[in-house]
């Protein structure tokens, strides 16, 4: 059958774009920042990269290729949206 639960029994989600790093990098580090909204944007950027960097291949990709999200601009996005979350979880709680 299908598995799609992680090694620790918790449902897992996988994204995937054209590359798979750069549009799923951006939506996975936003829907992270919701299920974990206790972490930084810089603690949700580290984690996405982690998990981008143990494809098979990483090692060997070209520097424009390494990181994920992939670009500036789609960082700089998922720290604003980090930085929203934080903003409304504090107004609830």
């Amino acid at each position: 059958g299908n598995n799609n639960t992680a090694p620790n029994n918790q449902p897992t989600i996988y994204l995937h774009c054209w590359g798979g790093r750069g549009r799923a990098g951006l939506i996975g580090s936003c829907l992270a920042s919701l299920l974990f909204p206790e972490l930084s944007s810089k603690e949700i950027l580290e984690w996405v990269q982690r998990g981008y960097d143990t494809r098979a291949g990483a090692e060997s990709m070209r520097e424009g290729l390494k990181r994920s999200p992939q670009t500036e601009q789609q960082r700089w996005f998922v720290r604003e949206f980090v930085t929203l979350v934080h903003t409304e979880r504090d107004k609830i709680l």
